[in-house]
């Protein structure tokens, strides 16, 4: 599996396929990879998820950046109803 840099990704890589990923300091999403392909899934707001498959030997950065652009997204979007549900 080839190793994608972070550095200047709001992803932080949990284990050999989980990232989470946040916006700022809060914890917006998780990402995953296995055999098969990615998935992605919200850790806040209303339920918002999404993946596909991955070619043998293809670099996940393309999936990995889709699911970070769409949990930002998502976020950005219903921030206001999550915290008022924190409150």
């Amino acid at each position: 599996m080839e190793q994608v840099s972070l550095f200047d990704m709001p992803a932080i890589q949990v284990d050999e396929t989980h990232w989470d990923i946040y916006e700022g300091s809060k914890l917006i999403g998780r990402y995953e990879l296995d055999n098969i392909g990615w998935q992605f899934k919200s850790c806040v707001g209303p339920m918002c998820g999404g993946g596909g498959p991955l070619d043998e030997g293809e670099a996940i950065e393309r999936s990995l950046n889709h699911a970070i652009k769409v949990l930002k997204h998502h976020y950005e979007k219903t921030k206001n109803y999550v915290e008022d549900d924190e409150e």
